[in-house]
């Protein structure tokens, strides 16, 4: 499981190697899920070679929109 700056960071949920990007971590799963991720530029760098991306976000402008294959607006 890797996270994002939230979940790492401010919960404390992930240790600092399991960030993505911030960790200079990069991913390239079969299938990537970005719940709740607005997709900053650094972020989507670390992500974009997944085969598919599924973003999943209430906020219709976050750019994560325009960098999934998939898109559910929606409250997780």
């Amino acid at each position: 499981m890797d996270g994002s700056r939230l979940l790492a960071a401010d919960l404390g949920w992930l240790s600092d190697d399991q960030w993505i990007c911030l960790s200079e971590h990069k991913v390239k799963p079969k299938l990537y899920v970005a719940i709740g991720i607005s997709g900053q530029i650094q972020y989507i760098a670390c992500i974009r070679d997944a085969k598919f991306i599924v973003g999943i976000n209430k906020d219709p402008n976050v750019p994560m929109v325009n960098n999934s294959d998939y898109y559910v607006f929606g409250d997780f």
